[in-house]
Formats: structure tokens, sequence, C-alpha cells
């Protein structure tokens, strides 16, 4: 990967683009591009307002993209942690051979309603591995079954088990980073500002990978998001299937992950729309060029670097939403996780 540009602005913000070597402005990665061709698109209910058992399930089969095993010793478990809220199933990767490892919290994507902690064994392994941590990930409840606040209830409760129970795991006592891709990234930016209203200060640092932060698509006095803001320079109907796909999706969540329309406003919901990003944890905000949500995800890191918190953002050219999942594939992913990496050996 090569940095094309890299820069402080005035409030301190750490702004970095970078792309693969000789991309081509205003396409599609060559790596991702087959990928991108020949997936599907999504199939959406023709009524969201009224979804199906069979509608649900349909989307959950269709998510996800392929990735590789890039790690090497790191061992899977699969435990049971028996919360105030229930039974929540976790994956923990450990590396052998350290010494009380620095704990991680990674909260898996699918839009609230799909995915598991298992599908993403090869991401977490590889932070695992790289950082030189524990990773800890939660199977937290989804909705339409599970609503909100459930999801997000599971991962707090996950990380507070974390936090104080270090012996348990063989951890490193102190705070917790976390991480998280798209929902994950808003469940883990929602736990940040969480974290901060407790006011026990069990957040090391939150990384956010390409994370939906205005879950209703609400007002938020910003500019509209517009398909002019992306650069296209040949098949503009492939990459506009690609970037609307997710805006396709956030119809869904708005139906699915909320059981009032009034709780898409609240700062668990839509991190975007808290009244006070001061005093959260250090962030590091990845984003995709062909993503609905890279403006909102560039905007929502000034504000953070606005507030005084210590910020970087990335923009990772020529890749689509969920870009992180394809470890081994796209060498984005690989760059990504390792500031992810970076981000966590940092709290140390």
């Amino acid at each position: 990967m090569e940095t094309i540009r890299e820069e402080v602005l005035p409030n301190g913000l750490v702004s970095i683009i970078r792309q693969s070597p000789g991309h081509r402005r205003g396409t599609l990665d060559p790596s991702v591009y087959p990928i991108c061709r020949k997936a599907p698109e999504l199939v959406y209910p023709a009524d969201p307002d009224r979804l199906a058992e069979g509608d649900i399930e349909a989307l959950r089969a269709q998510m996800g993209f392929p990735s590789r095993d890039l790690s090497d010793g790191v061992r899977v478990d699969r435990r049971i942690l028996h919360s105030a809220k229930g039974e929540i199933p976790l994956s923990v990767y450990r590396c052998g051979g350290l010494l009380r490892p620095p704990p991680a919290l990674f909260l898996h994507g699918g839009g609230f309603l799909a995915g598991s902690a298992e599908l993403y064994d090869n991401l977490c392994k590889y932070v695992a591995a790289k950082a030189r941590c524990t990773v800890i990930a939660p199977d937290y409840r989804l909705a339409p079954e599970n609503p909100f606040p459930a999801g997000l209830d599971d991962c707090w409760e996950t990380l507070v088990w974390v936090n104080e129970n270090p012996d348990a795991l063989g951890t490193r006592p102190g705070k917790v980073s976390v991480f998280g891709d798209s929902a994950g990234g808003t469940l883990a930016a929602a736990c940040a500002l969480r974290g901060r209203a407790e006011g026990a200060g069990r957040i090391a640092a939150q990384m956010l990978l390409y994370p939906c932060l205005n879950c209703g698509m609400l007002p938020t006095g910003e500019p509209g998001w517009d398909f002019a803001f992306y650069e296209v320079s040949q098949e503009p109907d492939l990459l506009q299937r690609v970037i609307c796909d997710t805006k396709k999706f956030m119809e869904v969540i708005k139906r699915t992950y909320v059981e009032e329309p009034g709780q898409l406003c609240l700062p668990g919901v839509s991190p975007f729309l808290a009244a006070d990003f001061h005093g959260l944890p250090p962030l590091t905000m990845i984003c995709a060029e062909y993503d609905y949500l890279c403006p909102e995800d560039a905007l929502f890191a000034r504000k953070l670097a606005d507030a005084g918190v210590a910020s970087r953002l990335l923009l990772y050219k020529g890749v689509p939403h969920a870009f992180a999942e394809m470890l081994g594939i796209a060498p984005h992913a690989q760059d990504c996780l390792d500031e992810v990496c970076a981000a966590i050996r940092g709290t140390d």
C-alpha cells in the first residue's frame, strides 16, 4: 500500500489517504473488482415495513466476503459468558507464549441482524497475532428477534467482564481496546459513549471500521448525501450499486434494529447524534472510498477531533464497504488491520 496524502488538520485530526500501487482514480481496485463484479445485488424485501422471517434469513444468507487465514499459532476458544443479561457466546483468540497480553474486544458487523464471531475468525486471529493481544468477540443478540438495546447490552456486559476479570483470560489488567466493523463499529462507538457516561474509564481506544453512525439517516444540519461525492471514471452503474447497496440496507436497519422510530435518534443507536464528544477514547476511523457511509464516518472523526479527542482518519481508495473482510485478498484489508493493531499496541 502507498500513502498518497497525509496531513494534520488544524483541529489535530491526522488524515491519511492510501491506495494500492498504480491504482487508477475513480475505479474499483483490481483486488476487489472481481468480487464486486460477480457479487449479486442484494435482494431486499418489496416492503421493508413488513419484513417476514424469510426476508431476514435471505438477507443473512447474502452477506459476507471471502478471506484467508494469515495468522500462525493462534488458538481459538469458544466459551459462554454468564451475564446478568443471559448467556453470551464468546470467541477468544490467543497467541501462545505471551505474558499478560492486552485485551481487545471485537464486535462483528452484519447490520445488527446478521453475522457471528466465527465468520470473522481470520480477522480476529490476524489481529491477535499481529498486535500480540487477546481478542474477545461476543456473539451478541441479533435483531429483529432481539431489538435494541439487546445487542448493545451484550457487548457492554462483555466489555465490563473483560475489564474486571483479567485473571480469567490471562490478560493485562486495565483498560480494553474496542474495535468493530460496520454495525460492530457502531456498537463500539456506542460502548465508548456509554463508558464515558459511566465514568469508570474502561476503554483504552476505539477503532471503527466503516461504522453506521446515523442509523435513522436523520437530518444532522450537515450537507446531505449525494452520489456526486464519489469520484467515478468508469462503470458508474457498478459503482452506484456497490455504494447504494449499503444505503438500501440502511432502510432495513431502520425497521429492524429498533422497536420505536424515536429510538433512532438515541446516541446508543446513532452515535453521530450524541450531543457531546469530549472525553472519549482515542479514535482510529477506517473509511472505504466506495461506501455510502464514508462521508458521515469522515465527519464523525472530525467532530471527535474538534472535541479534543486524539483521532486518526484513514481513507482507502478503490474499495467498498466491508473490505476488511477480504483479508488475504485485498491488500487494503491487511493494511487497515495493521492500523488497528498499532492502536492496540499503543495502549501499552
